[in-house]
């Protein structure tokens, strides 16, 4: 509500506020918004708040989890990889054109 006004409009809504609202006029407007929040949200469905749990436990406990992701370059090099990777580099040299 403070956009586009002086140092002195800001002042003089301070004091305007402070003398209607007394000088815990902060708090009172806080307590006001929370009220009108209160009124206006919707009742929660408590039983489709529950179920929602109930689905996420179950997803938890029946779902595998997932493998831990593949990262060679944290592994060790095993023969069977190196002999791999070098047949790799020679099928790949042998279809480079001359």
């Amino acid at each position: 509500m403070w956009a586009a006004t002086t140092t002195r409009q800001r002042g003089q809504l301070r004091r305007r506020l402070e003398s209607r609202l007394g000088p815990d006029w902060v708090g009172v407007l806080a307590q006001r918004e929370q009220a009108a929040r209160r009124r206006t949200r919707p009742p929660q469905d408590t039983a489709a708040i529950e179920r929602e749990r109930a689905f996420a436990r179950l997803e938890l406990e029946l779902i595998p989890t997932r493998p831990a992701p593949y990262e060679p370059e944290g592994e060790p090099l095993t023969p069977h990889r190196q002999a791999h990777n070098l047949r790799l580099l020679e099928l790949a040299l042998a279809q480079r054109p001359a």
